[in-house]
């Protein structure tokens, strides 16, 4: 439909563009050199993919259909995932996805479930009937008012190739009833939605729509309709919570490999090395949606570390400060390892700021010493503005938080990684710089890994901060009361040094200490003096 009535492509011509157009998708995403294309649709001198995807020899491809069989033939031909789309249920799907399986069969491909996918709408609540109190105006919603597409617009003649055409009118795959004629009761009792309780969506899922139709890649619709966002929510919560760890072993038992999933590229972990003798430990906070690791080490007063905007490593600098403290370095939200989505539950910095209250809470840290580097000493500030009593002294290294037009900071995530390194550091090849960012000629898995955990933290600190690092702290500062230090490499290429006078005039008492021969990272180029004075300055 878009494509005939938006862009103006005749019916009759636009499934051979398509098939095209995936050629020359899977040519790009496998050639080593340039190459012309010279098709009968696309007509292209040079093509160049870049960046180019990490899965060789390229990305599991999974192909929609909706009711033409020709497409089945495409799927197995190509040895791709055929997802059959409908908002009809797994009932009326029953026929065609038989169908499918035959033509799997003859072309002597072996019936590995996961060469299927099969999208359902499905809700979920505490039972049946709290599920039709809460979702039944919804779901009716979508069936009565959101599907007006006229037949002739869906399927224009030509859209489907013949032999297609033949099958549809004869067995039409989708249902002759009007589903503005039915209600909520009728959707779940006819399949078109399965709802009620986690038990029964399971359970429902697993004979009528898993195994009636052997498909290993399952695709629901959560939010429906008019359902809201925090509806919306509770439903997809419930359901990965409930019913999605009962579902996902289905097939192990006969043996079957997904080789229509992204395999695992790394073959080490993409979080940050612990360090020796440190402890790890999940806490999660914001109504259980937001998991954030805590590395803790040392001995003395408690002492939390906010990280920077390059993530969190354990380095020298706070295997220093352990000797003193009880150091607690909390992963930023979204760069804790297998919760890299969590990010997505915070929409601004208050509710970042809450997010940290909640784990102190957890942790149980009060009246603690607040360290905080760069996008962490802003952060760090802000809950001593917003909790005084959770800080007993604070000391920030190069802290954001401010904007002077004549001294821009500079966009780091915007600068390519050799620029990025002389911003940050004094020295771009020295012991610091080299433990944080790879060698820019490394090719393997962990140069891979680091290079990913990188970019994911810029992504994930720059949600708060982005495109200007100015989120009002001016308002709020006045309400730190901990005695405040602010420690500046004199050579900061990125947030000029001019910026600790933001602060010194708007915190009484607040001090500044340069240190020579050090950029952006003080702490990780002249670690000893840094340490040693923070040292005394904490313990006072």
């Amino acid at each position: 439909m878009d494509v005939n009535l938006c862009y103006g492509i005749t019916p009759m011509e636009h499934r051979e563009r398509y098939r095209e157009a995936v050629a020359l998708t899977l040519k790009a995403w496998q050639a080593r050199e340039i190459f012309s294309w010279n098709g009968r649709y696309f007509q292209l001198a040079t093509v160049n993919l870049w960046p180019r995807p990490i899965q060789q020899p390229h990305p599991p491809v999974w192909v929609p259909g909706s009711g033409s069989i020709s497409t089945f033939d495409f799927a197995v031909e190509h040895d791709v995932c055929y997802c059959f789309l409908s908002y009809s249920g797994a009932r009326s799907a029953k026929t065609m996805m038989d169908g499918y399986w035959r033509v799997v069969a003859e072309k002597g491909r072996d019936l590995n479930p996961y060469r299927a996918g099969f999208l359902q709408l499905v809700v979920v609540a505490e039972n049946d009937a709290r599920a039709e109190e809460k979702y039944a105006r919804h779901v009716e919603y979508f069936y009565h008012k959101c599907l007006h597409v006229p037949a002739m617009w869906f399927s224009p003649p030509g859209n489907q190739d013949y032999r297609s055409l033949v099958a549809t009118m004869s067995n039409p795959v989708r249902r002759a009833e009007n589903p503005k004629n039915l209600r909520y009761r009728d959707f779940v009792e006819k399949g078109f939605v399965i709802a009620g309780s986690p038990a029964t969506v399971r359970d429902r899922l697993k004979e009528e729509v898993i195994k009636s139709l052997r498909v290993g890649n399952l695709m629901v619709l959560l939010q429906i309709g008019s359902m809201p966002h925090e509806l919306a929510l509770e439903n997809i919560e419930l359901f990965g919570r409930e019913v999605l760890p009962g579902l996902r072993g289905i097939w192990d038992d006969e043996g079957w490999v997904n080789h229509w999933w992204p395999e695992r590229h790394m073959s080490v972990r993409v979080e940050a090395p612990a360090a020796a003798g440190a402890e790890e430990r999940i806490i999660t906070v914001w109504q259980g949606r937001v998991r954030m690791r805590v590395v803790s080490k040392g001995r003395g007063p408690a002492l939390v570390f906010f990280h920077g905007p390059w993530g969190l490593t354990w380095d020298p600098f706070l295997d220093q400060l352990a000797e003193s403290f009880t150091v607690y370095a909390p992963d930023h939200p979204g760069t804790t390892p297998e919760a890299h989505d969590d990010i997505y539950h915070l929409d601004g910095l208050w509710d970042l700021v809450l997010c940290y209250d909640e784990l102190l809470e957890t942790l149980g840290v009060r009246n603690a010493a607040f360290v905080g580097h760069s996008f962490g000493g802003m952060v760090a500030c802000e809950v001593a503005a917003s909790y005084p009593d959770r800080v007993r002294r604070l000391a920030m290294i190069a802290p954001l938080g401010f904007w002077r037009d004549p001294d821009r900071i500079v966009n780091w995530m915007m600068l390519e990684p050799g620029a990025l390194r002389a911003h940050i550091f004094r020295d771009p090849d020295g012991d610091a710089a080299r433990r944080m960012f790879p060698r820019s000629d490394a090719q393997d898995a962990a140069a891979t890994a680091a290079r990913v955990r990188l970019m994911w933290a810029m992504g994930t600190t720059g949600k708060f901060i982005w495109p200007i690092p100015d989120k009002g702290l001016k308002k709020r500062i006045h309400r730190v009361k901990a005695p405040t230090m602010l420690v500046w490499g004199r050579e900061d290429r990125l947030v000029p040094a001019v910026y600790a006078d933001e602060f010194t005039r708007r915190i009484p008492g607040a001090r500044v200490q340069m240190i020579d021969s050090a950029g952006h990272a003080p702490h990780l180029e002249q670690t000893t003096p840094v340490v040693g004075v923070l040292r005394d300055f904490l313990a006072q």
